[in-house]
Order: C-alpha cells, then sequence, then structure tokens
C-alpha cells in the first residue's frame, strides 16, 4: 500500500517474508538481523515491524539500567517518602533496600532476554514510529497500594507486560533523540482507568509530572474515589478493604 501511494518507495518488512515456495513465513534470527544491518546501513522510507519481531529487537543493558534507575525513584515515590519517615538511619536503609529488591525481582520479570541479536534498538537511528493496535501497550503500571491500605479494589488492570515494558523504554529511547510517536487503537482505555495514566505516559512523557502525578499510585490518588468497602473475594467470602468507587477531578 505504501508502494501505491508513494511510486518507488523503499519499503523494508521485518518479521516475514515470502520463501522460495511463494509462502510467507517468519524471518529466522539471522534473517531478522539481516535486514536490522540494512535499516542500519541504508535510508530506507518506512520499515514494516511485526509486533513479535519488534520486541526481539534489544536495548543496550546502560540504556535500560539508565531509565529503570529513573523509574524506581518515580514509581516508587510514595514508598521510599514513608521509608524517609522511619525513626533510624538504618532502619531507613533496610527499608529502602527492602523496597529496591522487590522492585528489580518485579523487573526482572518482565525483562526480554535477548540472545540472538546483534544491532540494538539504539543503533536504528529510528526518528518516528507508528504502533498500529497500540491497546498491546496498555498493561505498564499497575498499583499495589493507595492511601497506604493496600491494593484497591475494582481498579482493573493485569499489571506490567513484557510487551509494555519493552516498548515503554524503546519510546524512551525515541523521544530522547527528539523523534515521534503515534499510536493507532480502538480501545484505548477499556478495562481500567490506569490504562488511561499508561497509554499517555508513552506519548505525552511530560504532562503527568507537570501536574505532580509521578507514578501509577499519585494518579489513582488524585482521579479516583478509595473508600473501604465489603466485596466478596474470589473464594466467595465477604471482606472488607479500599475499593474503587468513583471519580474525582475530571473537570
Amino acid at each position: 500500500e505504501i508502494e501505491k501511494i508513494t511510486p518507488g518507495a523503499r519499503v523494508l518488512i521485518i518479521g516475514e517474508h515470502v520463501n522460495s515456495a511463494g509462502r510467507t513465513v517468519s524471518d529466522s534470527a539471522t534473517d531478522r538481523n539481516l535486514k536490522l544491518a540494512q535499516v542500519q546501513q541504508n535510508e530506507y522510507d518506512a520499515v514494516i515491524c511485526t509486533d513479535s519481531a519488534f520486541t526481539l529487537i534489544p536495548l543496550r543493558s546502560e540504556t535500560v539500567d539508565k531509565y529503570e534507575n529513573e523509574e524506581f525513584h518515580e514509581q516508587k515515590a510514595v514508598a521510599l517518602e514513608a521509608a524517609g519517615g522511619r525513626k533510624s538511619s538504618e532502619a531507613r536503609e533496610k527499608h529502602r533496600a527492602r523496597i529496591q529488591a522487590g522492585y528489580e525481582a518485579a523487573r526482572a520479570a518482565v525483562k526480554f532476554k535477548h540472545t540472538k541479536d546483534l544491532i540494538h534498538w539504539e543503533d536504528l537511528d529510528v526518528d518516528c514510529v507508528i504502533a498500529d493496535e497500540a491497546h498491546a501497550y496498555k498493561n505498564l503500571y499497575a498499583v499495589d497500594r493507595a492511601y497506604g491500605k493496600g491494593k484497591p479494589k475494582f481498579l482493573g488492570g493485569s499489571g506490567t507486560s513484557k510487551t509494555a515494558d519493552d516498548f515503554k523504554l524503546k519510546s524512551k529511547v525515541l523521544h530522547a533523540r527528539g523523534g515521534r510517536l503515534t499510536m493507532l487503537t480502538a480501545t484505548p482505555t477499556k478495562n481500567s482507568p490506569l490504562e488511561i495514566y499508561n497509554m499517555l505516559t508513552y506519548i505525552a512523557t511530560d504532562e503527568w509530572e507537570k501536574r505532580g502525578i509521578r507514578n501509577a499510585e499519585e494518579f489513582v490518588a488524585r482521579y479516583c474515589e478509595v473508600e473501604p468497602r465489603r466485596y466478596l473475594d474470589d473464594e466467595g467470602k465477604i471482606e472488607e478493604g479500599p475499593c474503587i468507587v468513583g471519580f474525582k477531578g475530571l473537570t
């Protein structure tokens, strides 16, 4: 379609190809690395990449470490501030260490492990990304606590997915070099108010910070009504705890 709209355009497809029998098959690691090398060495007008192939493009470890360190202080700001209120410096440091250990364990669970890809995302010098079916990336952040009362019921959201986490880091690299990100989806927010926070985090990187919101917990505190209510747990027992009962601050 791109070639029809723009005759002579140089277009590369990463993730699949037509084999000698005329059948469309997935790229092997060798095929993918060869195509990434072509992107690195040549100026294509457009590169179409399947979602699965996109997630297999690795990031440099120093890039991941840099953004993870920034995210730790942003996403765990509430817990770190609470740790700062402990009486002794030893107690504060122990509590901070526990928070960081828990964060690193959670991060390890969502990292992709790349062993066959030789060219990194940073090497490709991409200046524009258009992501179709972008709702695949809406499970970016979850909330463990709200107002210090534990995870609220009826908030929705299934936690961080590997795909969303990978896309977040690549979008940060894109924004850092002044690139543009466009996300296309018919269902940006369907199951949870957190999806609003997550989706806008990709494309409006500074907007939440301008509003004094550093993480998903502070988003819930600003825009969700949280009250103690009774509810049925997964086993059909009546429990009491913090629940999302409505919204606020929307006007």
